[in-house]
C-alpha cells in the first residue's frame, strides 16, 4: 500500500517538474527559472544568493516540492553566484547576456556568399579566352568557403552541443581541402608548363632570327 501511495506521489509530480523552467549552470539575464534541492533536511528551508563580493544580494523560503525536494525562483541580473541552501551546501551559477547568434549566422554566410559569388563567376567566365581566371576564381572560392565552415564549427561547439553535425562539417573541410590541394597542385603544375613551353616558344623564334 505504502508502495502504492508513493508510486501515485511520483505520477503527481512529474508533470510538475516537467513544466517548470529549471535553473542551469549557466542563466539568461532576469530570465525567471526554478531552482530545485537535492533531498535536504533542515529546522528552516531558507536560501541565499551571494554575489562574488560576499554579499548576500537575496534571502527567502524554499517552497516544498515533493518529500525532502524543495524548488525556488531565481531571477538574477548578469553575473556570478553562489546559492548557499539551509543545509551549507552551496551551488555556483552564472547570469550572463544572451549571445546574438543573427550577428554570429550573418558572418558565417558572408563568406559562402563570397564562395558562391567566386564560383558564379568562374562558371560563366569563357573557358577559351580567360582559362587561368576561370582557374584562379574557382581556386579563390576555397578560401571563404573553409572559413564559412571553421566559422561554422565555432558556432556549434561554443553555442551547440552537437557533435554529429560538427563531425560532418570537419569530415566535409577534411575531404575539400584535400581535393583543393590536388586542384592546386594541378593549377601550379600548369602554370609552370605554360611558363616553360611561353619561354621555349620564345627562344625557338629568336632563333629562327
Amino acid at each position: 500500500m505504502k508502495g502504492i501511495i508513493i508510486l501515485l506521489m511520483v505520477m503527481i509530480t512529474l508533470p510538475l517538474v516537467s513544466a517548470l523552467d529549471i535553473c542551469e549552470d549557466s542563466n539568461l539575464i532576469n530570465t525567471n527559472c526554478t531552482m530545485l534541492t537535492p533531498a535536504i533536511t533542515c529546522s528552516s528551508y531558507t536560501y541565499d544568493i551571494i554575489n562574488l563580493s560576499g554579499t548576500v544580494v537575496t534571502t527567502g523560503t524554499m517552497d516544498l516540492l515533493q518529500t525532502n525536494i524543495y524548488s525556488f525562483n531565481f531571477t538574477e541580473s548578469e553575473g556570478d553566484y553562489i546559492i548557499r541552501l539551509c543545509d551549507d551546501t552551496t551551488r555556483e551559477v552564472r547570469v550572463e547576456e544572451e549571445e546574438d547568434k543573427m550577428i554570429i549566422a550573418i558572418i558565417i554566410l558572408l563568406p559562402m556568399i563570397l564562395a558562391i559569388v567566386f564560383l558564379i563567376g568562374a562558371f560563366i567566365t569563357d573557358a577559351d579566352e580567360h582559362r587561368l581566371l576561370k582557374l584562379f576564381l574557382f581556386l579563390a572560392s576555397m578560401i571563404p568557403f573553409f572559413t564559412s565552415m571553421h566559422l561554422a564549427m565555432i558556432s556549434l561547439v561554443k553555442f551547440y552541443n552537437f557533435p554529429e553535425m560538427q563531425d560532418l562539417i570537419g569530415s566535409t573541410v577534411y575531404w575539400v581541402g584535400i581535393i583543393f590541394f590536388i586542384i592546386l597542385t594541378y593549377f601550379m603544375m600548369y602554370v609552370f608548363y605554360i611558363a616553360t613551353h611561353v619561354a621555349a616558344q620564345k627562344k625557338k623564334e629568336r632563333l629562327n632570327y
